[in-house]
C-alpha cells in the first residue's frame, strides 16, 4: 500500500466512525414511536382480560382513532393549542367507546389505568429520586 492509500483509508475510516457516532447520538435523543393500535389493544387485552370479541372491537376503535388523530394533526396548520384540544376530545371519545364495551369489573380496572396515565415513551427519564 502506498502512503497515499493509507491516508485515504484512515480518512474514510474516520468519516465512517464520525457518521456512526452521530447517528447513535441522534437515535438516543429521538422519541420512540407511539404504540400502534395493535400494541395498545394487546396491552389493554392483557390488563383487562378482554374477550376476543371485545379485543376486536377495541382494535377497530383504536385504528379509527389513529386515522382521526392523523387528520387532526394535518388540519391543525401549526395551531398547537387547537390541535391539543381536538386530540384531547378524540381521546375522551375513544375512552367512552371502549368503556361501553366493558363489564363493570373491567370498567373499574380501566378507570385505574386511566388515572395512572399513559405508559412512558422510551422509559422513565426522571432521576431515581423522582425529581
Amino acid at each position: 500500500m502506498t502512503s497515499r492509500s493509507v491516508v485515504a483509508a484512515r480518512v474514510i475510516t474516520g468519516l465512517m466512525l464520525a457518521a456512526f457516532v452521530f447517528l447513535a447520538a441522534a437515535s438516543a435523543f429521538a422519541q420512540p414511536p407511539r404504540m400502534s393500535a395493535e400494541d395498545r389493544t394487546k396491552r389493554l387485552t392483557e390488563q383487562l382480560s378482554l374477550t376476543a370479541d371485545q379485543a376486536k372491537k377495541v382494535l377497530t376503535i383504536y385504528k379509527r382513532s389513529e386515522e382521526d388523530m392523523r387528520k387532526i394533526f394535518e388540519s391543525a396548520e401549526g395551531d398547537r393549542e387547537s390541535m391539543r384540544e381536538s386530540m384531547r376530545g378524540q381521546r375522551e371519545k375513544v375512552n367512552k367507546e371502549i368503556e361501553a364495551l366493558l363489564t363493570a369489573e373491567q370498567k373499574t380496572k380501566f378507570e385505574e389505568i386511566k388515572k395512572q396515565g399513559p405508559p412512558p415513551r422510551g422509559g422513565d427519564r426522571r432521576p431515581p429520586d423522582g425529581h
